[in-house]
């Protein structure tokens, strides 16, 4: 597609961030749409206020009953040097897709300002669905946002909220590459109406580094109207970088999400709670919620934190929360933790959120950094695999082939377990001298008291010393190597010592 480069000359758009550049930029916008050109911003500043968004995708802000194709345009800038930016006094988000598909946009700096409280401003915010969507080193600065009392409005970088309920306008893929977010909301946030999302076949791919900011990645949604299919999958992989934030990765009723965090701190925990203006994001946070992991019903999911969290509540809260008409569990459920995130920990390390006795079932905790596991999460009846360290607790281990025993070197095996078609198998490979035991039995202090030597003897500790004895009142019949009867030891009614 050739590139319009009129957006000064035939548009009239002032790059200087003096005037409001609304009419300029969406007569541009309308231009390339119906022509199929490419949208250039040049480096400068472009304002826009009247509480209005830039103009791209649908701009009535109707639900849409289908998806404006945008036919492959690039929205495209020279970088962090040209700047968007929206200044309203009730809030405008800066890029704001309402329904929109086949669109890319690249190379831009968002930013925004408020003067009311009537709602906060987002960076790119994604509504009314989608489908081929890609985004590329978009950077995202002190968006402002709005304590609500009961939630932060606005200040988000990047926010996907469709579909919600009643939605039949599909949600496709989106691919965000290069987010930057810096003294936002959110880093990246997915906050969906459960039903109507299961119904559709979606693909979201976020690449981000977020730091000051309260959460870096949030995946959520309230809880369910209706019944979700148990294998359903959001198809949200998020890989992200978490730099002095709150929260670094959130899940709230998340189905098959896949999250990569590394997190670095450099913080104190009092500061991480505090926005760019130096005060609360939201007047209910406090230091309790500096917490690395939190997942309150994570059911599928694939999640890996690994750097340091600093000074923080916990290194992970996971558990459970209500469900709704989901016909679901209320746990975290077949998910796996890859927690290699290390920190010092006010309230416990890796600590359960307990929803009515629902914590975490037949999940997988692998923990290597500095937090150890709730004794919760080791509950037998909950079928959990947990690997803290060295320790390894499994349940339900099935084995194929022979499970081996190394020594000093970790290498080489001196024993192993193993099925030969007919019985469980015990086998020694130090050597072949006939006094070698290949089985062992060790009391409580550790000292042998039985054990099977290589050429088939017993030798035990349990002996006693007779010089007479009764009458015999059985036998035990023995069997050689090969299972045939050899023939019978006697056993008596009683001895004199």
């Amino acid at each position: 597609m050739s590139t319009s480069n009129k957006i000064y000359r035939d548009f009239g758009a002032d790059n200087t961030g003096t005037t409001n550049c609304y009419q300029a930029v969406e007569a541009a916008w309308q231009h390339c749409l119906a022509n199929g050109k490419d949208l250039y911003f040049p480096s400068g500043i472009y304002r826009i206020t009247s509480e209005n968004n830039f103009p791209f995708g649908r701009i009535n802000g109707l639900p849409p009953t289908s998806l404006l194709d945008c036919k492959n345009i690039t929205i495209f800038g020279d970088g962090p040097t040209t700047i968007l930016r929206t200044d309203t006094i009730n809030g405008g988000d800066v890029i704001q897709l309402n329904g929109a598909k086949n669109l890319h946009i690249r190379n831009l700096y968002l930013t925004a300002t408020i003067s009311g409280s009537g709602a906060g401003s987002n960076g790119v915010s994604i509504t009314g669905g989608y489908d081929n969507i890609t985004l590329d080193h978009i950077w995202c600065e002190n968006l402002p946002s709005l304590d609500k009392t009961t939630y932060v409005d606005g200040g988000k970088a990047l926010t996907i909220q469709t579909p919600v309920s009643g939605q039949t306008v599909v949600c496709g893929t989106l691919k965000a590459t290069n987010i930057f977010a810096k003294g936002c909301v959110y880093g990246f946030g997915f906050e969906i109406n459960l039903v109507a999302a299961s119904t559709m076949d979606t693909s979201v791919d976020v690449d981000i580094v977020a730091e000051d900011c309260r959460e870096a990645v949030i995946v959520s949604a309230g809880a369910a109207t209706g019944a979700i299919p148990a294998n359903w999958s959001m198809g949200v992989r998020v890989k992200a970088q978490a730099i002095n934030c709150m929260t670094d990765v959130t899940l709230g009723r998340a189905h098959g999400v896949d999250v990569e965090c590394q997190v670095i701190t450099t913080k104190t925990r009092a500061q991480r709670i505090l926005n760019y203006a130096g005060v609360k994001w939201f007047a209910a946070d406090t230091v309790a919620k500096v917490v690395g992991l939190l997942a309150a019903y994570a059911h599928n999911c694939n999640v890996t934190i690994t750097g340091n969290k600093g000074e923080c509540a916990s290194i992970a809260q996971i558990g459970g929360t209500s469900t709704g008409s989901s016909g679901l569990s209320a746990s975290s459920l077949n998910s796996r933790f890859e927690l290699g995130l290390r920190g010092t920990s006010v309230s416990g390390d890796i600590v359960e959120i307990d929803f009515g006795g629902n914590v975490a079932n037949s999940c997988t905790f692998i923990c290597y950094g500095s937090g150890s596991p709730s004794a919760a999460f080791y509950l037998p009846s909950r079928n959990n695999t947990i690997v803290f360290g060295n320790l390894h607790t499994l349940k339900d281990l099935s084995v194929q082939g022979a499970v081996k025993f190394t020594y000093t070197d970790g290498v080489n095996s001196y024993g192993e377990i193993n099925y030969d078609d007919e019985a469980v198998t015990f086998r020694q490979t130090l050597g072949s001298s006939a006094s070698l035991r290949v089985i062992k039995v060790l009391n409580n202090s550790g000292s042998t008291v039985f054990a099977m030597r290589n050429d088939g003897y017993l030798s035990t500790a349990g002996r006693l010393t007779a010089s007479a004895v009764a009458t015999v009142k059985g036998v035990l019949p023995i069997y050689d190597e090969a299972n045939a009867f050899y023939g019978y030891v006697p056993v008596y009614t009683s001895y004199t010592p």
